[in-house]
């Protein structure tokens, strides 16, 4: 559900309830995640009200990933291989998805962190605003896994 806030009163943390046009063009879409800076904009662009969700806050509860629907399962591991897909045959970490128990382990820190809601929304938020750094954010995401695939 939607509240009208005014831009001064936001908080970092709100989630935008619906897009946020100038000139005829989306500046943000609905989905965002509220940040300081984004704050900053739109007062500097003297947007004075915008619509956030009101239950932003149940996306940052404690989670669980063993109540996850087959269904969500399965949009996971389609998205993580589209993720994986442009970094796949490169040099510099190709190898490690080459290997079969290094792709297992990180297919599984990967659906483990995008299970959670709020990650999620980040990660769709910066994929919006920036596909180059979500791509970029995603290497380094690969770069940073441990190359001990030991795992349960």
């Amino acid at each position: 559900m939607a509240k009208i806030v005014k831009t001064e009163n936001l908080a970092d943390g709100d989630i935008l309830a619906r897009d946020i046009y100038i000139n005829s063009g989306v500046l943000f879409q609905a989905g965002t995640y509220v940040t300081p800076a984004l704050i900053y904009n739109l007062l500097e662009l003297d947007i004075g009200e915008v619509a956030v969700n009101s239950d932003s806050a149940l996306l940052y509860q404690d989670w669980d990933d063993r109540h996850i629907s087959s269904n969500k399962l399965r949009t996971l591991k389609e998205r993580f291989q589209n993720d994986m897909k442009p970094i796949a045959n490169e040099l510099r970490c190709g190898h490690i998805l080459h290997s079969e128990s290094s792709y297992q382990w990180l297919r599984s820190i990967y659906l483990h962190f995008f299970s959670n809601p709020a990650v999620r929304l980040l990660m769709d938020s910066l994929k919006q605003w920036d596909p180059v750094c979500y791509i970029h954010s995603i290497d380094v995401f690969v770069f940073l896994q441990p190359f001990q695939p030991e795992f349960p």
